[in-house]
This record gives C-alpha cells, structure tokens and sequence, in this order.
C-alpha cells in the first residue's frame, strides 16, 4: 500500500488485483470460491498470516493502524471491503 493513502487524508484505498477480491478459497483452483464482500482488518491480518498473499500483511496492518478502508478488487467488480470490525 503507499503512503500516498495515507498522508493525502483519503476515505479508503483501493487496490486494483487480477482477482476480484479475497475469496472464501483460492479461485484459480476452486471453481465454487465465493467472493467475500466485507472483512475486518483482524480477519485479513489472520489470512494474512495464514499465507494469503493477496495483500502484504504490513499493508493491511498499517491501514488498519490509521482507520482506512481498503478496498481490493480487479477493474471489474466491486470487490472486497476490509475495515474496522462493526
């Protein structure tokens, strides 16, 4: 993630992925992998750890830190929202 996100003020940060978002497993072997439209930053950290490695765990960490919204997704879909546990 740049600091760019950060040190602007922006509402959210998106990054832009080859897949839409984070899924309920790896959809370039599991056909039936659902999209996953909203995570908390604990969850993505956990994943993170995991050995997902859609987003840099420091990213997600640093984002988290300050309050920002990520949002991952490819140009095509709306993606996967991960923010503060509600």
């Amino acid at each position: 993630m740049s600091s760019a996100c950060l040190a602007s003020g922006a509402g959210r940060c998106e990054l832009v992925k080859d897949v839409d978002g984070y899924f309920t497993a790896d959809p370039h072997t599991h056909h039936d992998a659902s999209l996953i439209p909203h995570l908390s930053y604990t969850t993505a950290l956990q994943m993170a750890d995991d050995g997902c490695p859609l987003v840099q765990r420091s990213a997600i960490a640093e984002a988290a830190s300050a309050g920002l919204p990520l949002i991952i997704r490819s140009l095509s879909s709306e993606g996967t929202r991960v923010h503060q546990e509600s």
